[in-house]
């Protein structure tokens, strides 16, 4: 027998009253703004030793170093996304939906792993998580909206034009 691929369901809209296009212009343009706020943080913690509100910094040098890296690697992703989102090209999208789901696999992995935590940690992390897949989702489905072309990607928010020369369903890449 052949293994059937799973159908997930797509989103229509993101937070439910914007179109898919623009609430995932918006997210990764907050995401490049904190992302970038961020990167200064630990930059001057490891420039200057102190944490961001002046008290001094307890975190080793290679664990900021680590999370300058993967800090530097979402800055980078969501401004990709970003970038191809305006274009009406897929591939900035898919690398940043994958990078955002293995992010938040860790990211509950590692909490599950660390075991210290107590009732309102955990709440917290299913909410967080929680909304986190929601992101992916939606990001998933302007992704799918995309490559599917035509009506699809004009619901997206994308001219038909546009959409319909990147699709792989529907024309040739522009790329």
């Amino acid at each position: 027998t052949e293994a059937k691929p799973i159908d997930i369901p797509v989103a229509d809209k993101c937070c439910f009253c914007l179109e898919l296009k623009l609430g995932v212009l918006i997210l990764c343009g907050l995401e490049i703004v904190f992302s970038g706020l961020v990167i200064l943080s630990i930059l001057g913690n490891m420039l200057f030793g102190t944490g961001v509100v002046g008290y001094p910094s307890y975190w080793p040098f290679w664990s900021l170093l680590v999370i300058l890296i993967v800090t530097i690697l979402e800055f980078c992703l969501a401004g990709w996304c970003f970038y191809d989102a305006r274009r009406a090209v897929p591939d900035g999208i898919r690398v940043y939906w994958i990078y955002k789901l293995v992010a938040v696999a860790i990211e509950v992995l590692f909490f599950i792993i660390g075991g210290w935590w107590g009732f309102s940690e955990f709440v917290v992390m299913l909410i967080n998580a929680g909304i986190s897949l929601y992101f992916v989702w939606c990001i998933y489905s302007l992704h799918q909206a995309l490559e599917a072309g035509g009506d699809t990607a004009a619901a997206a928010g994308f001219t038909k034009e546009d959409a319909d020369s990147t699709s792989p369903l529907m024309g040739s890449s522009k790329v």
